[in-house]
Parts: C-alpha cells; structure tokens; sequence
C-alpha cells in the first residue's frame, strides 16, 4: 500500500488477486477430481462450493455417473464453465462484477428449474463463448477486531468487503475481447431464463463465501501512523458513465432533480439581473455568479465568475455527481473588479462526486420529500470535469496558477458558500402542493383538446369512481349560497379556453418571434394567479449581460413556458376604458354590450348606459412578477447553451414589456365583464344589482402552488351578487364546497346558482300554486226541501269564496331519502247536516255527509341526471257523498280522480334547453256505490268530479319561468363572448343549478376580431426604443443601475 494515497485502486487490484487465487485453485481441483475422473461427486453441495467460481450447474442428471457421456450434460436445467471474476471499481457502496461464462448452455423452462429437475432436451440453448455479464453489486467494509501480542503491540483489524450477490443487477451483456474492451453481446432466446439460472449462480456464490474478500492489510495501528485512505469513489472511471448512471435516485427521476436545479439556478440568475449592488446579496446568486478577491505574489486580483446550470448524475443510489458549468471567468488586477480583465475563461465543467441523502423531515409529517447532498464528501473528478481551451501543458504557468486556483476554490471553497446559501437541497417537494400543469408531478403544460364540455354519458377520471355525478352529488349536497340571490362560480378551464382563444402568436420585429400554445392560468386564493405562457417555438436575440455584448444571432427554442404572477381583479367599466379607448370601441359590439342594451321582460323598456354599470374581471398585469419556480426553457440548461441567462432574460423581457403591454392594450386581459344594474326599473328578470368575487378553492393556495394539477379540485372565481336591490348578506361567503364539478377528461366551465328565495320560492312555486287553485273541490251548501238534496261544487279556483286566495305548497321534511324535495298541498271538507220534518203533510228525518279531500305532491329532484331534470307533479281528488233518510233507507257512494303532469327542461346535444310538458287527463272513477232500502235519492259523485275537474293540466306558468334560462345569461359574459345555461339541477337548499355552456364557436371567433388587433398603448414603460435597440430590459444599464426614459409609443413593430 502508499500511505498518504488513496489506496482503493491496490485494494481492487488485492480483491482480484484473490478471485484469481481462487478461481486458480478451483479450477485445477476440477481437472483433478472431473476431468481425470477423480473421487469427485458433483452432486454433494460442499464439493460443489469449493469449485464454484470455474463450475456450476442446476439441475439432475438421469445417469449415474459411471454411465454418463458428453451429452448427458443435457440434463442439467444450467451448465456452465466460468473465466475468473473480475471486480471493476466504482464507488463506496457498489462496485462492478463481470462474470464471464467460457462455455455452457441454459434451458427455457426457467420455470420449473431445481436442484432435482430433468431438462427437456428440445428446450436447451447454448450460451455463446466468453460471454461477459456485468451486475452492479452492493458492498459495505465490515471489521474484524482483535488483539495478538505476536502481530504487534496495538488493537488490530482485519477489514473485509462483504458483497451483496443477491442484490446484484444485470447492466452490461458483452463479449470481452482478448485487449480488454467489450463488445455488445448477439442477442440469444429466452433472455430473461439466461438471467434467472445466473442470478441462482450468484446466490450459490454467496453460499459458497465468495463474497468476502480481504482488504489491505494493516496492523500497526499503535505505531500512530496515519490511517490508509480508500476511497472509491475518487477513483470513478469516466468510461463507465454511460453504463452505470442511473434514472432515478430513491425513487426521485433525476429529471425532477436537475429541473429542480435549473429553477433554483435561474432565480439565482434572475436575482443578478435585477441586483445595482454587485455584493448586494452574495450568497443568494451564488448559484449564478460568485465575486472574489485572492492575493498572488503579493499582487490583489479579482474574479468574476458566471454560472451556467448545474446537473447532476447518479453514481449509485446513495452518490451523485454534481457538474458545475462556468460559462466564463474574468480575472482583474487590483481588488474592485474594474477595467478590462487581464484573462478570462470560458466553458468549464467542474465535477465533483458526493454523498447523496434521501429524507422525509418528521416536522412535515413525511409529505416533504427533500434530497441533499454531502459538501463534506465532496471530491474533484478531474476526468469527469472540462476546462475549455486551457492548454495545461504550453499555458504560462502564472495562468496555470490562476486556473488551478478557480478550480481549487470551485471544488472546496465554493460549496461551503452555496451549502451556507441551502444550495446543497438539489430536489424538494412536498406532496400536499398543488400543481399548475397537468395531472401528475411532471410540470408538462397540458389542455387536453380531447376533454369535453358536454357528454351524453357519465364520465370517468382513468376508469375511477369519480365520476361527473359524484361530482355534482357534492355539490348539491354540501353547496350552500350563503344568503346570496346569485352565485357564479368560473371554472380555470373557462379562463384557459378565453386565454388559448387570444394568444396564438407574437411578433416584435427581427428580435422576438413567438407561436403559442394554450397559456395556462392557475388561480390562488390571495386573489393572485400564475400565468403560464407556452412558448411552442420561435427564436430570440438575446440581451447583453456583464462584460458581454447582445448578439445580433437569433437563438431558437421549442417548449418553453415562462410563468408570471399576475393579480386578479374587479374594475369599473369607466376606469378600464380611460386607458383602453379603442378596445371600447370593439366592446359596444359584444353580446354583453348589445344584449343589456336592449329592452327585456318583465318591463321591456328601453335601456340606457345610465341605467347599467358593467364591472370586469381583469387579469392585471401592472404588478407582475417573474416566477422562476413554474418555468421551465426546455434543453436550455441541459445542451451546455452558452450564456443562457441572457436567453431568459431577452425572453421574459419581450413577453412583459412588448407582448404583455399589447395584450393589455387590446384588451385581451378582460376576462369577464358583468352587467350591473343601476336602474331597477329597466333590470332584467335575475339582474344583479351589487356583486362582490373572490378566488374560493378547498385549501389555501399560495406559495405551495406548483406546476401541475393533481385532482379533480380546482380554485374558482366566485361571483356572488344580489338581485331587486336588496342588501348584501352580513355575513360572508364561506367555503362549503367546489362549485364547480370536473371528472376526468370532461371539464366544465361553471356553474350558476340562484337562490331558492329567488327562484323557486318566489317565482317556480307560485307559478305551481295556480294548479292547485284548479283541482281542489270546494262543495257548496246543501239543502233538502219536500225530500229532494240540493248539492254543488266548485274548484277553488272559481269559488267565490276562495278565489283569490293562494293554494300554496308546503314543504315536507326528510321522507324521500334525498333524491328529490318534496312539497305538499293538501285541503279538506268535511261535514254532516242533520234534519228532521214533521208537517201536515208528511214526516221525514235523515242525514247527508259530503267529505272533499284533495292531495297533491310536488317532487323537484336534487340528483343530478346528464341530459334532462324532471319536475313531477301529481294529484289525487276524493268526494264522498252519504245519505241515511231513515233506519231503513241509506246510501253511500265514492269517487277519485287523478292526474299528473311532468315539466322536463331538457339538455339537447347542442348544449340548448328545452321544456317539456307531459300531462294526463284527469282520471275519475268511482270507487264505492252502496244502497240500502231503495232511498229516494242518489248522487253520483264522479259526475260530479268530472264537471270540475280540469280535462289537462297545464303548466304554462311554470314553463314561462323556465324559458327565461334558455336564451343567453345576462349576468356574466367571457370576453366578447357569452355564456347559456344547460343541465339544471336543485340542490337540497331549493338552489337551482345550472352548468355553463362554453360560448359558441361564432361568438369565439369574434373574440377582440372586430377591426383587427387594437393599437398597442404601451403606458410607463421606460426605454422601449433602446430595449429594441440594444437588446436590454428597460430600466437597467449594462451593470445593473438604474436609467431613465420617457414613456413610448409603438404601433408598428409588433404584431399578433
């Protein structure tokens, strides 16, 4: 051994050294006892453990063995012949195994292969000569402890390598040529029972103890010496990289990692972009750029040094190497970082191997995953590293000096200062984060084109139970209005369908030329939202950065998104317009304009703009912050681009002081807008008269948002308002339930609730009393003259006395199980009239009972159903009649007469409403007719209910209140586009819910088309004419300070 050296190279070697011993041993056991026909029995376990490194085989010979020839090897389920192992090093806790087998063959029934089996000849297969398996196999340094006087004076160790055989994993199949190298293996049947027979190899190796192999020697101990460096894993081969990196790291893809690197990385960068004191905040971009000073000879210089992004790769599971790119490094005389640097470098690479940890901090209840590595372990891999052009061997040396400085300070100094800064967490995540993107934690920006608005059928998320019904279930079940008249709830895929429909593409002369796919908003409760903008392809000329002039070479990209927080908010129409004029324009032609403008039931006056106030919900873009965290530049940081932070910033700059302004300006930030009327006498029916909105979700999103959409729950914006004046509710809207119902692939863009005060108590209920006023039986007074009954009735309707009076419905709690409210009318009369005659003509007493009973029920359904909503109502009308003239003569008779009716409002295909009426014709019978006597007279009381009864029932009235939903919905409008009603529904308060229909196709393409892009009005914007000019962001100079500039107006470079 060397003392003072990393020794593991001599401990590879020593294990080999072994291995060779061994296998030298085994083999010339096998010639003596096998091949000489010695006292060998092949078949007991401990003579086949000690010539198991040059021969093994699974399975039993037919034969006994004095009768076996060359062919009764075919038996055996495995035989084979072994070159010696080889132990190739590549790390602390694993290392390569290449077995090589010399010759042999395998058979197919992998399956029921044992010690005991027979081969099915036909099934053999040889295995082709010298061919080379490569498994990475676990390892750990166990110690064995002792003191003998004899070998020295001090505790002495004996240090092991025990191998984990049985964990191994198959990387490599080649063919080993005679100088050492490998050649890819010809592809051989039934793969997979080849590597089942060699991974029971390796388990008899094991068995065998030839997994232990003795380290260096070392027992002087007490003599004070310094202890033996091995380490591994400073001895990594280059050569093996591509064979041995891994995908993923515990579980964690290193693609999740190295994204997670470049976003932290790029705040880093973006955080120099935006600093005017170099040193404002050193730790913070030291991921980015580091500043220094160093003393040489007694000469001061100072350094500058810009970083690319970093990546990492995985050695093993518990070893990364991390790649520390330097785009450039200027070196200065003197200590202030001024003048023109005295040499500079581009285009390092500095690798450095480290101990990685895996771990869920307890505090956060295992749903953070946090993964980190080791600055204490970390060591140079020079072989892995690059240093541009630097010629180590002509450079001057004074220059080689001050490389191997950069270098040194890099690789140690360095990681202190960024492990200070928590720049050693290269991946976290925490599971309770919502996401931006998609479904999943991969951060691809995602509209399914294929989702659907509207379906004849339930639809399922990936073949789960939640389902569109489920959805809605919720809803109806936990929805509660708060007191509310009106309540709008505007899903994210609304605001994402308005958003794809106006950004499409982008142009700002020969600098920025962008196509877009759809953006992606997400919204968060503290009334913010990130905007994603999906760049599909284009190309950019990137912006100067210190001591870098902007090129004039367009660089071109594919798949970036960059994220911007933008506020969400509700404005005056007045206010917008100040600065908008030209978009107001196009707004006097959009359905929201024109349709409040126009006269409109119940009073069907004429409306001016005094009598509405229109309020839209705006993105606003006056306060908008890059959000590094949710953007991603596809391939920039991993393609070893050079100054790739001047491609950043050139980007986010185009997009928010050029495209962004123009999208202001042409209004395309107008979300929503909402008629608000002032004059309640030209209100329409359900016109809301006060609004107020909020961002409601289920949990609070904030900074835990991330880019992707991990469940059915979305935030919405909530729009809630009151109708006729009234005030608002003193208390306020509370969280009760997602009002908005997704489930798989189909997506909805809202919902609408109005209240049951307003709607069905008000209006769809006293609509329905009308049918109860027509099929109540009201008798009148009866009289009995010379034996002769005088008998009529009415419908409370035409009574005189009643009419008039309402019939209204009660309601009647919790015996329907849920499924529908139920409501009652029910009214009856009963009397007897007693009497008694005695004249000069005759004599006669006797009694007559009337009893009138009607019964009607009223169920509206609070289960959702895809394409219709039935309104059951049903009733049943009983006149008895009886009359007792005398002990002898008496008579009594019965009759009924029911009826139903059926309101349907149903969804078409199209998405329209449609109402139906189903309605029987009274049926009356009669139902008990008893004489006795022959009585002198008898009435028939279905005669009766016939004259009354109405012969259909109609519900016109209910069907009038209804209709009202089936045109346009006049309380909120997307864009310059509207909004109708489909697939109604009651919720167990009496809400009536109704699903937003997207807007349709032709009021789409009308979307801000009137006229063609509005004229840019780009408002306190600084040096726009020198951003184009000099590719720099407005407002900051080559160096970071602050510049000055007027405001600029430019309506003819950039276009949509």
């Amino acid at each position: 051994m060397c003392f003072g050296d990393n020794n593991a190279k001599h401990v590879v070697e020593y294990c080999n050294d072994q291995f060779l011993s061994l296998w030298s041993i085994a083999d010339r056991c096998w010639r003596k006892h096998v091949e000489d026909n010695g006292p060998f029995k092949p078949e007991e376990r401990q003579h086949r453990y000690s010539l198991a490194l040059v021969v093994w085989h699974l399975g039993r010979y037919r034969a006994a063995s004095f009768e076996r020839t060359d062919d009764s090897k075919d038996d055996l389920m495995f035989e084979a012949l072994f070159a010696k192992p080889v132990l190739v090093s590549l790390c602390n806790h694993e290392m390569l195994l290449e077995i090589t087998v010399a010759e042999g063959h395998y058979n197919l029934d992998h399956g029921r292969a044992n010690e005991t089996a027979n081969a099915n000849h036909s099934r053999k297969r040889d295995i082709p000569k010298n061919t080379t398996f490569t498994y990475r196999v676990p390892f750990k340094i166990d110690v064995v402890a002792g003191y003998t006087a004899s070998i020295g004076g001090g505790e002495h160790k004996i240090r092991m390598l025990v191998f984990d055989y049985k964990s191994a994993k198959l990387i490599r199949t080649s063919i080993r040529e005679p100088d050492g190298t490998h050649q890819p293996a010809p592809p051989v049947e039934g793969q997979q029972s080849l590597e089942f027979y060699l991974e029971q190899y390796l388990e008899f190796l094991q068995s065998a103890g030839h997994h232990v192999l003795f380290s260096l020697p070392n027992f002087e101990n007490d003599k004070g010496d310094v202890p033996t460096t091995i380490n591994y894993s400073w001895i990594a081969d280059v050569a093996l990289r591509q064979l041995v990196q891994l995908d993923e790291i515990h579980g964690v893809s290193l693609r999740k990692i190295n994204d997670y690197l470049s976003t932290v990385w790029l705040k880093a960068a973006m955080l120099v972009s935006i600093q005017t004191d170099a040193l404002s905040d050193r730790s913070g971009t030291s991921f980015a750029e580091y500043r220094g000073t160093w003393r040489y000879m007694d000469q001061a210089y100072s350094y500058y040094i810009t970083f690319g992004t970093p990546r990492v790769t995985a050695w093993c599971n518990d070893e990364v190497i991390m790649t520390f790119v330097v785009d450039e490094v200027f070196l200065y005389n003197g200590s202030k970082w001024e003048g023109q640097p005295v040499k500079s470098f581009s285009e390092w690479e500095i690798a450095v191997i480290m101990n990685f940890s895996y771990e869920k901090p307890p505090e956060h209840d295992g749903n953070v995953i946090r993964c980190k590595v080791d600055i204490a372990s970390s060591h140079l891999l020079e072989a892995f590293s690059f240093f541009g052009d630097v010629d180590f061997d002509s450079e001057d040396g004074t220059v080689l000096t001050w490389v191997d400085y950069i270098i040194s300070f890099i690789s140690d100094e360095y990681l202190n200062i960024i492990e200070n800064a928590g720049y050693n967490i290269i991946y976290e995540h925490d599971l309770r984060w919502r996401s931006i993107t998609g479904y999943g934690e991969d951060g691809d920006i995602n509209i399914d084109e294929s989702a659907v608005w509207y379906a004849g059928r339930d639809g399922a998320e990936g073949g789960g139970m939640h389902t569109r019904t489920t959805a809605w279930r919720r809803i109806i079940q936990e929805g509660d209005m708060c007191g509310y008249d009106q309540i709008t709830a505007l899903s994210e895929t609304a605001v994402n369908r308005y958003m794809a429909s106006v950004m499409t593409s982008w142009q700002f002369e020969d600098k920025f030329k962008v196509t877009f796919k759809a953006p992606v908003v997400r919204l968060r409760n503290d009334g913010t939202a990130i905007l994603v903008i999906n760049l599909k392809d284009g190309f950019l000329q990137p912006m100067s950065s210190y001591q870098s002039e902007a090129s004039t070479e367009n660089f071109s990209y594919q798949n970036w998104r960059i994220a911007f927080q933008v506020s969400v908010k509700m404005v005056d129409h007045a206010s917008l317009v100040q600065d908008l004029a030209d978009w107001e324009a196009i707004f006097r032609e959009s359905p929201a304009y024109k349709e409040s403008m126009s006269a409109k039931p119940p009073n069907l006056r004429e409306v001016s703009e005094s009598d509405v106030d229109f309020k839209h919900i705006i993105l606003d873009f006056s306060q908008m912050q890059f959000r590094h965290e949710f953007s991603s530049f596809d391939q920039l940081f991993t393609s070893h681009t050079k100054r790739a932070i001047e491609k950043v910033q050139a980007a986010v700059s185009y997009l928010r002081y050029y495209c962004l302004s123009e999208f202001v300006a042409s209004g395309k930030h107008v979300l929503f807008s909402i008629p608000v009327w002032r004059s309640l006498a030209n209100a329409p029916l359900y016109g809301l008269t006060s609004i107020v909105f909020q961002i409601s979700s289920r949990r609070t999103i904030t900074e835990s948002v991330r880019t992707e959409q991990s469940s059915p729950s979305q935030p919405a914006i909530i729009i809630l308002g009151m109708c006729l004046g009234r005030p608002m509710p003193a208390h306020t809207f509370r969280y009760s339930t997602d009002w908005v119902a997704h489930a798989g692939r189909y997506l909805s863009y809202g919902t609408v609730g109005i209240s049951s005060g307003l709607f069905l108590q008000e209006k769809l209920l006293y609509s329905l009393a009308s049918v109860n006023a027509l099929t109540t039986i009201v008798p009148s007074f009866t009289v009995a003259e010379s034996g002769e009954w005088r008998f009529k009735v009415a419908s409370w309707a035409s009574s005189e006395d009643r009419r008039g009076a309402v019939c209204s419905f009660g309601e009647v709690q919790g015996v329907n199980g849920g499924d529908f409210l139920e409501y009652l009318w029910e009214r009856s009369d009963v009397w007897n009239y007693t009497y008694k005659h005695r004249g000069a003509n005759y004599t006669t007493s006797g009694t007559f009972s009337v009893s009138a009973r009607t019964e009607n029920r009223l169920e509206i359904p609070t289960v959702y159903k895809i394409g219709s909503m039935d309104i059951k109502m049903y009733g049943k009308v009983t006149l008895e009649l009886s009359s007792t003239e005398s002990t002898e003569r008496s008579w009594s008779a019965a009759a009924e007469s029911n009826w139903q009716a059926i309101l349907s409002v149903r969804t078409e295909e199209g998405g329209s409403l449609k109402i139906n009426v189903e309605s029987s014709q009274a049926q009356t019978k009669a139902v008990k007719a008893e004489e006795h006597g022959g009585a002198l007279v008898y009435l028939k009381p279905e005669t009766y209910l016939t004259e009354v009864m109405p012969t259909k029932i109609e519900l016109d009235k209910a069907v009038a209140e209804f209709s009202y939903f089936t045109s346009s919905w006049e309380s909120c409008y997307p864009g310059m586009s509207s909004y109708t009603l489909t697939q109604p529904v009651f919720n167990r308060s009496g809400d009536l819910l109704f699903e937003l229909r997207p807007p349709a196709s032709d009021a789409q393409s009308q979307a801000h088309g009137a006229g063609g892009p509005a004229t840019p009005v780009l408002k306190n914007i600084k040096n726009l004419k020198a951003f184009a000019r000099n590719g720099r962001a407005p407002g900051r100079g080559r160096n970071g300070s602050a510049e000055n500039g007027g405001s600029s107006r430019d309506t003819s470079r950039a276009r949509y």
